[in-house]
């Protein structure tokens, strides 16, 4: 059985060390399945590469940690609505900070 047979299913994401599946990738995954009662839950999040990709997971990595004021600090810059993922994090963290 060959890894290529493997790849062209859609519900079987390979990560091999050559290729890395990004969001092109993604779409053509997306676009394949059906709205059929086992593929609503059997979404994979695909998030596309960005200015704020290296920040961002320093910033997951310091609120796995319970840096919270740190992970803030780090996501600043990036705390716009261009950044969905960083705005939402960064509002965490300083929720997080209040809270305790």
């Amino acid at each position: 059985m060959g890894s290529s047979s493997l790849s062209n299913n859609p519900d079987n994401l390979l990560m091999d060390m050559n290729k890395v599946l990004f969001t092109d990738a993604a779409d053509e995954i997306m676009s394949s399945r059906k709205n059929t009662p086992q593929a609503t839950f059997n979404y994979h999040y695909f998030e596309r590469p960005n200015a704020s990709t290296d920040a961002l997971n320093l910033a997951r990595t310091l609120f796995d940690l319970r840096e919270y004021r740190k992970c803030a600090h780090v996501l600043k810059p990036y705390a716009t609505e261009k950044y969905q993922s960083a705005l939402f994090l960064h509002n965490l963290a300083l929720y997080t900070v209040s809270e305790h």
